[in-house]
């Protein structure tokens, strides 16, 4: 449902100040459908909190929360490096 309903608010937005929070009820597959909308949509997004029942997504448009954006861009390298380094040979 939140995934229809992201992408019916997504296609009216005029502008880029604003931020979509989802409740931690949302089921893992879930939120990996809210990452693909994101992507989409070329926005900005990501899950935070333990895995489970406090696991929240954002996603929000790029020119919003920047830093937040570098963290999770050099979170993202390290778990590529770690899974090159894995693979190598």
């Amino acid at each position: 449902m939140a995934f229809f309903v992201t992408i019916q608010f997504l296609e009216k937005l005029e502008d880029d100040k604003w931020a979509l929070q989802y409740p931690a009820c949302i089921p893992s597959d879930g939120r990996r459908l809210l990452h693909d909308v994101a992507n989409y949509f070329g926005l900005a997004h990501h899950s935070g909190g333990k895995a489970g029942k406090t696991r929240k997504t954002m996603m929000y448009p790029t020119t919003q929360f920047l830093e937040k954006q570098e963290i999770e861009r050099r979170r993202l390298e390290k778990e590529q490096d770690k899974i090159r380094e894995k693979f190598k040979n």
